[in-house]
Formats: structure tokens, sequence, C-alpha cells
């Protein structure tokens, strides 16, 4: 393995004990870098960078939102939670390839929505992340989506959440106002699947009993989707 970025770069009094001093402001890296370094969770390469870039760093930040998301992407919280101090915008979206890709554009709420990351996710909304990206999605992006439980942006967060399983972050997401049924600010359902029809074809019983504890219509359908949620457990024997 790699070591972190930091010991490479820093002077021998500064990588020594935890709680050393953070880098000097003329402290220089390389984009790909910043890019380990967020990944990684190099907290003391990464508060030399924050510390250098002072009143810059919100536009940096948010013209470069890789940053931001490839810290959520290798489940670095305390990295994100310093990231979105200095600033960074918790929806800026950007087109990212991980190694375990989801497809389409990414923003660090969906990826950590993806990945199962619960206090991530916490972290996000307690800094005002939205439900709903504002940009819009490519074909790709959408037909990619439709295989991981996120076929288009309306509902998408809860459907992916529901569709892995994962109950604490559909829990999370429901409490912050997400609508249990998959409807975007539209008004308008999922292009395919509700997250009850994802819970249910997926065997999610924790999350099929608490999306219908929530009110999730299970009978629901639109011209798209003929099938209900009940046809889908049916249709796999759940």
């Amino acid at each position: 393995s790699f070591p972190h970025v930091s010991q490479q770069l820093l002077p021998a009094k500064l990588r020594t004990a935890a709680g050393a001093e953070p880098p000097p402001s003329t402290l220089t890296v390389s984009f790909d870098t910043l890019l380990y370094a967020m990944q990684k969770g190099d907290e003391l390469l990464v508060t030399g960078w924050l510390e250098k870039m002072g009143t810059k760093a919100p536009r940096v930040l948010n013209d470069n939102p890789s940053l931001l998301n490839r810290a959520v992407s290798g489940q670095q919280e305390r990295i994100v939670r310093m990231l979105l101090e200095a600033q960074a915008d918790p929806d800026a979206a950007n087109v990212l390839t991980l190694t375990r890709p989801f497809g389409g554009e990414q923003w660090p709420l969906r990826l950590a929505v993806q990945h199962g990351y619960t206090s991530i996710c916490k972290l996000l909304l307690q800094h005002s992340a939205s439900l709903e990206t504002q940009t819009p999605r490519s074909a790709a992006g959408i037909m990619a989506g439709i295989y991981s439980g996120d076929s288009d942006d309306a509902g998408s967060l809860l459907g992916a959440a529901a569709f892995k399983g994962y109950t604490d972050i559909v829990q999370l997401l429901l409490d912050h106002h997400a609508d249990v049924n998959g409807r975007g600010e539209n008004g308008r359902l999922p292009q395919f699947l509700t997250p009850l029809m994802h819970a249910a074809y997926n065997g999610r019983d924790d999350v099929v009993a608490l999306l219908l504890e929530r009110h999730a219509q299970p009978n629901i359908g639109h011209d798209r989707q003929t099938h209900t949620a009940i046809d889908f457990a049916e249709m796999q024997g759940n």
C-alpha cells in the first residue's frame, strides 16, 4: 500500500505524532495528490492545503467538486467535515469514475447513500444537502441507474437506499422529508420503480415494513410501470 502523501511531502518535524502542527502555508501539492489525500483521509495534508487556500477555499472546492466527492467515496468522514466547514457545496455534482461505479453524474449525498455511509449521509444533510440534484442527468446515467435503484433524480436517493436494504439511511432520508413514494419536487413518481417496489423486489423486509409504516402506497402505479410493489414481491417469491 502507498504511504499517506503527507509522509512523503512534509518535513520530518511535521510527520511525527498525532496533533502535529499543520503544514506551512508554502505547501504545494498536485491536484492528483490532493485527490489521493481526500480519498485516503490524509488530514495533515488537507489541513495544510486549506490553510494555504484561506479565503479562496470555498471557490476552489466548488470549482472542483471531485474533491468532496472523493472524500465521500473514500468514507473519510473527518475530511468531509473539514471540507463542509470550509464551505464546500454539499450539492456540487460531477461525472466521477470510481472503483465501484454507479453510472452517471455523482454528487456527495448520492455517493454516500449508494455506498451505505450512514454517518456521512447524516453529516451532509446537517449541512443542508439537497435530496435532489439540480444537474441534468445524461441518458447513460439514467439507464445505468435502473440497475442500482437510482433510476432518476426524483426520489432516486430513497430508491437507492431501499434497493440496497439500507434501513438506517431510508429512515434518515424520510426524516429529512424524502417523499415515501419517491415523488420529486415536481410531484412526479420515479420513471421506473418506487422505493417500495425496489424493496419488495429485493426482499428487503425491514425497509418494506418501514416504508409501509410511513404510508407508502403498495398499489401505486403509473404509465411507465403497471406492476405494483405486491406484484414485484410475488415475482421474486418474497
